[in-house]
């Protein structure tokens, strides 16, 4: 990072946040034997640095951040892999009806590395594993008491994604399996809003047959985790699926929720900018967990990106009168510089 970068206004406000007295008061309570205060400091600040896309966030969002990470004893945006912190712009209307992007907020997402490294420490897991399995790959399970998971990897020509699993062995002797078909997997991509624009507007350049438009649409779409890092991002629902079932700690299962709210848009990381210890943290997302589960309106909008990065209104049939109105939807930006996907997670 340059130092013009570090000195413009919106950097450096988020950089003098993070180095005041009550911040730091967090980061000490928070600290872990592995994740110190003065650890936890140094990464955040080195965190704006590298990604001064961070200070264009809502800064109590990106604290807020930090403090999960924390709490969570994860180490964000390193070449562990642990987890990321990741800035995201939304649309919306103003007063007058017309569309004015949104400050960026900042989410939080956990890495493959992140999931493993909480698994084995709660002290009961041997061995963890995760994959993406293709339709040459050599898959076999049997449930039962003496449960055998077998897992190899063909060398070429692995074919499309047909499913994955996440296998633990515990010390007490025991297993935990979670297997999901590609229809499982295939709905847990369809809450990616950015995943769905960019297919939709794969579709509407394709009808337009411009090729200039769709070259551009297409590069986007290859560049999104789901395409780019495909078997990652396969893998992550059936850890999360395990994570929420298994009996091993709470932390785990917290973790699980996090990343889904953090999925869909609907982690409020402000919301722990003020909890006094890692229980507070993770109350106020167990909360934020059940607020989402309630039953959610059924006819909201499609959302799409254009090419310039502005929602296009797609219609929508409305059950009051059923008229077709235009409605965009408040769609977060591509993945940034700093994705999970940008690192080497191993294994896969």
């Amino acid at each position: 990072m340059n130092q013009k970068t570090e000195t413009e206004p919106h950097v450096q406000g988020l950089l003098s946040l993070l180095n005041e007295v009550w911040v730091k008061d967090r980061f000490k309570a928070l600290a872990k034997e592995h994740l110190t205060a003065e650890r936890m400091l140094f990464l955040a600040i080195e965190c704006v640095r590298n990604n001064p896309a961070l200070g264009e966030c809502d800064h109590l969002s990106v604290l807020g951040a930090f403090i999960t990470a924390q709490s969570l004893g994860l180490e964000p945006n390193t070449p562990l892999g642990h987890a990321y912190l990741i800035p995201y712009k939304g649309w919306t209307k103003d007063d007058q009806g017309n569309w004015k992007q949104k400050q960026a907020e900042c989410s939080f997402q956990i890495g493959y590395r992140g999931f493993a490294q909480l698994f084995h420490r709660t002290g009961k897991v041997v061995t963890f594993c995760a994959r993406a399995i293709r339709e040459n790959d050599t898959f076999h399970h049997e449930e039962g008491t003496n449960m055998v998971v077998r897992y190899s990897k063909a060398l070429q020509s692995r074919g499309k994604v047909i499913g994955s699993f996440c296998h633990i062995n515990k010390l007490n002797g025991g297993q935990d399996f979670e297997l999901l078909t590609l229809e499982d997997i295939e709905q847990v991509r369809s809450t990616s809003e950015t995943y769905k624009s960019l297919v939709k507007s794969v579709e509407q350049a394709e009808k337009k047959n411009n090729k200039t438009e769709l070259d551009k649409a297409k590069a986007k779409l290859a560049d999104t985790p789901w395409v780019k890092w495909e078997d990652i991002m396969c893998a992550k629902p059936a850890i999360k699926r395990l994570a929420k079932v298994s009996d091993l700690d709470t932390q785990v299962s917290i973790a699980a929720e996090i990343d889904s709210l953090s999925d869909v848009g609907q982690a409020d990381f402000k919301a722990v900018v003020d909890a006094k210890d890692e229980h507070e943290v993770f109350d106020a997302f167990s909360a934020q967990q059940q607020r989402a589960a309630l039953p959610q309106p059924s006819d909201k909008p499609i959302p799409t990106l254009d090419l310039g990065g502005k929602p296009e209104a797609q219609p929508v049939t409305s059950k009051s009168n059923g008229n077709s109105q235009k409605q965009p939807l408040a769609q977060p930006d591509g993945p940034p510089p700093g994705h999970p996907a940008s690192f080497n997670y191993g294994g896969f």
